[in-house]
């Protein structure tokens, strides 16, 4: 099972749990950082200092892609949710913008997260885009969570209506695309992820494109503007983080 996980990604299996194992452990590093030094001049340069690393690391990795000897439209945009995710993200913490914040938080908790539990990767751990892959997801579902421990972000239903107006004005420009070039982007194409996900049970194309943007990702876009489903009191968890119960084992 080892050395086919060197080669050949399997979602679900022990390579899979361990990896998100790894990922919240140093999430969790992260956090407990932050809370330790928020509000403090040395954090917001460094937090400033990450994020134009990451956009210049973004331009650098997309830019490849669209090289010409690289390039084949129906991979290389930049047009997945999760790549404009990965744009807003560092945008987001060096401006602080409400907007952006707003978008980073449903965007990346709501939608984001899908690449890491059922993530669309096939290239097994010797490839660096295997790497890259899980870099990319995790960062932008971390970024979203240091935002609401650390920096105390909380929706409200104003975002929450942005976030969602946002979200179908994507789908409006993206599903046109798709279905003229016979495209995926956005997985709102007629093609399934090479991976099992949920878009498997969604229904055929393109009736499933309604149900990804009908009542159920509102719903829990929704939900997610609650404090009690998912944004706990901040002060709590720095508690919990500083006290030690689990990460300073780590």
């Amino acid at each position: 099972m080892f050395q086919e996980s060197l080669h050949q990604f399997q979602p679900f299996s022990l390579t899979h749990v361990i990896i998100l194992g790894l990922l919240v452990a140093v999430c969790g590093k992260v956090i407990a950082f932050g809370l330790k030094r928020r509000g403090t001049q040395p954090l917001i340069r460094l937090e400033k200092g990450f994020a134009s690393m990451y956009l210049l690391l973004w331009i650098i990795f997309h830019g490849w892609w669209l090289l010409p000897p690289n390039f084949d439209p129906a991979y290389s945009l930049p047009i997945h949710l999760c790549d404009i995710v990965a744009l807003l993200m560092p945008l987001a913490i060096l401006w602080r913008n409400q907007r952006l914040l707003a978008l980073l938080y449903f965007w990346g908790i709501g939608f984001s997260a899908q690449g890491l539990l059922t993530p669309d990767l096939q290239l097994g751990a010797l490839s660096l885009l295997f790497w890259l892959f899980w870099l990319h997801h995790a960062t932008i579902v971390g970024a979203a969570v240091y935002i609401v421990v650390v920096h105390r972000f909380r929706p409200t239903p104003r975002d929450f209506r942005w976030a969602v107006s946002m979200g179908l004005f994507y789908v409006a420009c993206i599903f046109p695309i798709n279905a003229c070039f016979g495209f995926n982007y956005g997985y709102l194409g007629d093609q399934s992820p090479g991976q099992p996900s949920v878009i498997d049970w969604l229904g055929p194309w393109p009736w499933r494109v309604g149900v990804i943007v009908g009542p159920l990702p509102v719903k829990l876009t929704a939900d997610l503007t609650l404090k009690e489903f998912v944004v706990v009191d901040a002060g709590e968890i720095g508690k919990s983080i500083t006290n030690g119960l689990f990460l300073d084992r780590l």
